[in-house]
């Protein structure tokens, strides 16, 4: 082997290698419908995630794009927000105004739930003078409602052409 070779084969062996995949960028995790998703840093996909493993919060750093082939990283929020979000969300009886975004604080869904009617139905004191629900911005302090609140009666709906 001549010493030319040797320096070719040297410098194709340290010659930074085509990675198997994309990197796109960080995204953050946000709630739709009742479930943790994510999109694609690189193409218009998203992703369904699932950051709780039979109840132990294990999210997942990054994901795989089915569709473009890009590897993602994302920013899930803290346990304690992470809980808080689906304790919040799951409340609401219509699924299609179960989502947050990150920047909405468990203060901002709380508001939004008593604007859905969520608290409407609850007795009026179950308990005098204790705490029933408490909030910061991050985190649930205390929780003491029932895990499935009362809704609403149905109202009965007008016949066509009455």
């Amino acid at each position: 082997m001549t010493a030319l070779t040797h320096l070719e084969n040297l410098a194709a062996a340290l010659a930074p290698q085509a990675a198997p995949f994309a990197f796109g960028d960080v995204v953050e995790a946000h709630a739709s419908w009742s479930r943790w998703c994510v999109r694609c840093g690189r193409c218009p996909s998203a992703e369904q995630l699932f950051p709780f493993v039979r109840g132990i919060y294990d999210p997942p750093p990054r994901f795989t794009c089915r569709d473009c082939g890009s590897v993602t990283e994302i920013i899930w929020p803290t346990e304690d927000m992470a809980r808080g979000v689906e304790r919040l969300l799951m409340m609401r009886p219509d699924p299609s105004t179960r989502s947050w975004f990150p920047g909405e604080t468990l203060h901002d869904l709380l508001i939004e739930n008593a604007a859905h009617g969520v608290f409407d139905h609850l007795p009026d004191e179950p308990v005098p003078g204790a705490t029933m629900f408490a909030v910061d911005d991050f985190a649930i302090r205390v929780d003491n409602l029932p895990r499935r609140l009362p809704v609403a009666p149905q109202q009965p709906r007008p016949e066509i052409g009455s």
